[in-house]
């Protein structure tokens, strides 16, 4: 009989090459962030974000009939990478200048977090949305990599340390 489970969480540490030097993280100090699984209400929120109508309208069918009709304007790419890692990164240790955390992973509106993302150095937005798809791999473009670590991310609590 299928049974709900609790979403699966993964964490990972990142290293970020660069041209210049500032924007380099190594493995002796690796951003560490940690991504949970998406559920079905992510998945709706996701789309929430993503794609807003922006046209509504009833038309005329061949028929004769009415049909309503909406037109969506999509999101850039940049905003959703941000949308991605906001829905389900529950922990970061990049913290600012004055040493505190930037990420909470628990912040209350996508503004919020949109203007803490923005912070970020792009190489480091882009190897942290991948760590995001590696979670949440339907997500993405293509299929996972055949050769990353092909840990199991869909199975319960109590099966995950069989298949490990």
């Amino acid at each position: 009989m299928p049974k709900l489970i609790t979403p699966t969480e993964k964490e990972f540490s990142l290293t970020v090459d660069s041209n210049y030097a500032e924007r380099q993280v190594t493995s002796d100090d690796p951003i560490v962030v940690k991504f949970k699984q998406a559920t079905e209400a992510t998945n709706l929120r996701r789309q929430e974000y993503l794609a807003r109508p922006i046209k509504r309208m009833w038309e005329k069918d061949n028929d004769g009939g009415d049909q309503y009709r909406e037109e969506f304007q999509l999101t850039s790419f940049g905003k959703r990478m941000a949308v991605d890692v906001f829905l389900t990164m529950t922990s970061c240790n990049i913290t600012d200048e004055a040493g505190r955390p930037v990420f909470t992973g628990k912040e209350q509106t996508f503004e919020v977090f949109l203007a803490k993302w923005g912070r970020l150095w792009s190489e480091w937005a882009e190897t942290i949305y991948g760590a995001c798809l590696k979670v949440n791999p339907s997500w993405g473009f293509g299929g996972i990599d055949e050769n990353e670590d092909d840990e199991a991310l869909t199975l319960g609590e109590e099966d995950a340390g069989v298949a490990a």
